[in-house]
């Protein structure tokens, strides 16, 4: 079972497994030098091109002038398979797996698209001399699978 790392409510999920080795990975919001991957789980097409579903949707927007959502991308992927079981729980728009490297981190920032949520789920090297995850100003504690 997994929780979601937010104190309102928790979601009892199944364990995924995969091996994440098998995923097809691409950089991670390419215009930030930040060791990150993404591996699509939806996409605009279906491919795991991580254009522009891996990228930041603001800038990608501006230098593309176009108006894409979080909501636009829910062609699954190949990858969807191990994560299918969310399709009676959700109404996916984009979503991916990410990788982060030795280093890798997520800038302070706050997603503008209010109309949508992050589930996070933890796969593997959640231990606390890997991964520290702050939220909201806190340390949470995370977990392998949950």
């Amino acid at each position: 079972m997994i929780e979601y790392y937010e104190p309102h409510f928790s979601l009892h999920l199944p364990k995924v497994a995969i091996d994440c080795n098998q995923l097809p990975w691409v950089p991670y919001n390419p215009r930030k030098n930040i060791p990150r991957w993404g591996s699509s789980l939806t996409s605009l097409d279906g491919k795991t091109t991580g254009i522009p579903d891996l990228d930041s949707l603001r800038d990608y927007n501006t230098e593309h002038n176009t108006s894409y959502t979080e909501k636009d991308f829910a062609t699954k992927t190949p990858n969807y398979q191990y994560f299918n079981f969310l399709d009676q729980y959700f109404d996916l728009g984009r979503s991916h797996v990410i990788r982060l490297g030795s280093g890798g981190f997520f800038p302070y920032h706050r997603d503008y698209d209010g109309s949508t949520f992050r589930l996070l789920y933890t796969i593997n090297g959640c231990e606390d001399q890997n991964l520290v995850w702050i939220l909201n100003g806190e340390l949470v504690k995370l977990e392998n699978h949950k």
